[in-house]
Parts: C-alpha cells; sequence; structure tokens
C-alpha cells in the first residue's frame, strides 16, 4: 500500500496544489518507509526523486525556481527519514556490502512473467530459489488485460504525448532504472546464467546493489504499475462502447469479477498449501521453556555467552532454537536480549559485551539481573563446571544457564 500510495502522488499530482503539500506526503510516506523497512525506503525513494524532478522541469520561474523546488523535495525528505533512521537504530552497527546475495537474491529478465511454482496453469520451475525474494509475478487475470490496454494505450498515446509528455518520459526513466536495477549485477533468464554487468565501477556496485543484495524487490513498484496501467487501458477499450455509464459500469464489473476468480483459481494450490502449513504449524519448543516455571521477576537481561552470527540463524537449527526461544522468553518476561538476527554486522560489539560478561563470572561478581547462557557443548569442552564463584549452574539439558547466588 505504501507503493500504491507513491503510485497516487503521480496520478493526483494535479489536484494537489499546494507545494508544501505534495513536499509534506512525501515526506510523511518516507518517513513510514524508513520505519517498515529499508527496501520500501529504497523505492519510494527512487520515486521520490523522479517525481522531484519532474516538479523542477514542470517549473516555469526559470532554472533556480527550478532547483529550489527540486532540492526542497530531496531535502526535506532526507533530514526528516534520516533523522527517523538514526534515531530508530538504522546507524548501529556496520553493513557488509561485499557480503553474498548480492549476485542471488535478484530479478530475473522474465520475472514479472514466472509464476515461480504458484499457478496451477504451469508447471515451471524455470527459476533460481534466490529469484522469489523479489516475487512480482502479475499473474493471469492481469495479463488477459495486456492486449485490450496495449490497443487502447495505442490509440491514445497520441493524446497522452501531447498533454503529458513530461510524465510518460520520466515514467519510462524510472521504469527503466527500477527494473536495471532490480536484475542485479548478474543477469538472469529464467534459471539461465547470462551475463554480468561488469562494466559499472565496483564502487558503484558495492554502495548500490551491495546495500540492498534482494534487488530483485524493486520489480515491485513495476509491478503494481503495470497492474494500475492494464487495469486502467483495458476499461478504456472495453467500456467504448454506446451504451450508458451504469450499463458499462455492470459490464466491466463484471470482467474484473471473472478475472478475480481466475486468479484465486490460479494460486488455488498454493493458498492450499499455505493454509495447511499454517494449520499445522505449533508451538516450537526450546530448551529456554524451562524458566517458565519459575519466578523471573528480578530478571532483566539474557546474556547470550556465545557469539552467534547472523548466518547460523539460517544454517545451525541450535542457534534458531537458542535465539528464538529465549527471545520469546524475554518478551514474555519483560527482558532484554543479548543477540538476535539483524541485518547488520556488530559481532565485535556482541563479543565485546561476552568479553565483558566473562570478566565479571570470573572475578566472582555476575550481575544479579542477569541470565547467562551457554550451549551446554561449548560448556564442556571448555570444562567450565564449578570454574565460575558466586553462581549457580543450572542445567537445561541443551544450555548451561548461570546466575548470581543469592
Amino acid at each position: 500500500f505504501l507503493i500504491l500510495m507513491a503510485i497516487a502522488l503521480y496520478i493526483y499530482r494535479d489536484r494537489i496544489e499546494k507545494l508544501s503539500t505534495r513536499v509534506i506526503l512525501w515526506t510523511v510516506l518516507g518517513a513510514l518507509t524508513i520505519s517498515l523497512h529499508f527496501y520500501l525506503y529504497g523505492m519510494i525513494s527512487v520515486m521520490l526523486g523522479f517525481f522531484a524532478l519532474l516538479e523542477a522541469i514542470d517549473e516555469k520561474g526559470g532554472v533556480r525556481k527550478a532547483i529550489f523546488r527540486f532540492c526542497l523535495y530531496i531535502v526535506s525528505y532526507l533530514v526528516i527519514t534520516v533523522t527517523l533512521f538514526y534515531l530508530l537504530g538504522g546507524f548501529y552497527g556496520t553493513i557488509n556490502v561485499s557480503g553474498s546475495g548480492n549476485d542471488l537474491h535478484n530479478a530475473g529478465i522474465k520475472a514479472l512473467f514466472e509464476p515461480k511454482s504458484l499457478s496451477v496453469f504451469f508447471n515451471e520451475r524455470d527459476y533460481s530459489d534466490g529469484e522469489k525474494e523479489g516475487l512480482c509475478y502479475l499473474g493471469m487475470a492481469i495479463s488477459v488485460l495486456l492486449i485490450p490496454a496495449i490497443i487502447s494505450f495505442i490509440r491514445e498515446f497520441k493524446k497522452l504525448w501531447r498533454n503529458r509528455k513530461k510524465l510518460v518520459i520520466i515514467s519510462f526513466l524510472m521504469t527503466a532504472l527500477l527494473y536495471v536495477f532490480s536484475l542485479s549485477p548478474v543477469i538472469m533468464w529464467g534459471d539461465k546464467y547470462l551475463f554480468s554487468i561488469d562494466f559499472i565501477p565496483g564502487f558503484i556496485q558495492k554502495y548500490s546493489w551491495g546495500i540492498f543484495r534482494a534487488c530483485g524487490r524493486f520489480m515491485w513498484p513495476i509491478m503494481y504499475g503495470l497492474m494500475l496501467f492494464f487495469f486502467f487501458y483495458s476499461s478504456k477499450l472495453i467500456l467504448d462502447v454506446n451504451n450508458s455509464l451504469k450499463t458499462r459500469s455492470i459490464i466491466y464489473a463484471c470482467v474484473l469479477g471473472v478475472l478475480m476468480c481466475v486468479q484465486v483459481f490460479e494460486f488455488s494450490g498454493y493458498y492450499k498449501k499455505t493454509y495447511q502449513t499454517i494449520d499445522e504449524f505449533g508451538y516450537l519448543p526450546a530448551p529456554a521453556d524451562v524458566f517458565y516455571s519459575y519466578d523471573m521477576s528480578a530478571y532483566k537481561h539474557i546474556q547470550f555467552m556465545q557469539n552467534y552470527e547472523w548466518i547460523d540463524y539460517y544454517s545451525t537449527l541450535e542457534c534458531f532454537y537458542e535465539l528464538v526461544g529465549y527471545s520469546r522468553l524475554a518478551m514474555d518476561k519483560g527482558m532484554t536480549v543479548s543477540n538476535f538476527h539483524f541485518s547488520r554486522d556488530y559481532d565485535s560489539i556482541v563479543q565485546q559485551q561476552i568479553d565483558i560478561s566473562l570478566e565479571k563470572l570470573s572475578s566472582g561478581k555476575p550481575d544479579k539481573d542477569t541470565l547467562y547462557v551457554f550451549p551446554k557443548e561449548m560448556y564442556e569442552q571448555l570444562n567450565l563446571y564449578g570454574t565460575f564463584k558466586n553462581v549457580i549452574e543450572f542445567d537445561t539439558g541443551s544450555d548451561i544457564v548461570l546466575f548470581a547466588a543469592e
């Protein structure tokens, strides 16, 4: 809905008379996206940039006023969104822009028409698993509107070009940029590797695709834009009959109703599979569950004594059970945890806290409001039984949890 909001600001631009109102709306939209997901912020920021360019081009007061209008959008937007990003901890830790995923979670050239096993009409598996990160399949129903929409668009292009030439050019450039960016540096046709965009300087790749990595998601604004495009221009062709407005509206409503049924049927297998997965999902037992039977009111923090990295969260089941279980306990009991999976490289900070905690345990001065969680295997390998003073060793079966003795 945030992407649709951005598209709506383009569509209804002429209805928003005041410049200040337009600037405020874009800034508020940017604030919403940065507080939800950085990928959405990236998409909306691209769209805002082209909107500001369109506003500058439309400025009739000269070059200075055009530059001022462009800068007003950009500066206002960045000041508010970057400040909010900072307050939310967006600059905490670092991002490994050279890590894996940059050439994996991309969109293929024909991604908009690849159902990726979601459709009952196509038994295709011609895609890489990483491409599902940016799933943007238009669907059979929308595709049916493709031909009437194109016919209608061709018929009305001269009028559109005459009245909204600048908007057409800006929309084309924005779509082209989003499309190329979503392909990522590695260009794929389904699951077939075609070539890499090696001619772009490495530092540009590093600080563009490298920051986002799952770049296939940048195809989403194009997907929603095409859906609206197909709806709008197909309706103009279908409703171009000599009947009353009421009759034409009923005709198009029936068309959309049929297409909605087609779309639901196309995804019916996936709906059923998803429903079964959720319906069969049970409570995930974890070592931390044992603490629910104790009074935890004296404890405010859970300190993991092993430095789990983000990749461990996906590749090591023990790590998943540890982080999810103790984080669930912390959430239910109003406690904090020392680590979890974030899209940030903050291993050095986590390790520093582990070292501080080890020093407290070794000196016999553990924090009274903290649970120190060691994986049992690690505790045994390091032969730590009885090493620390003034603590009680609690064996959960998978962990050794230390807490200050009375």
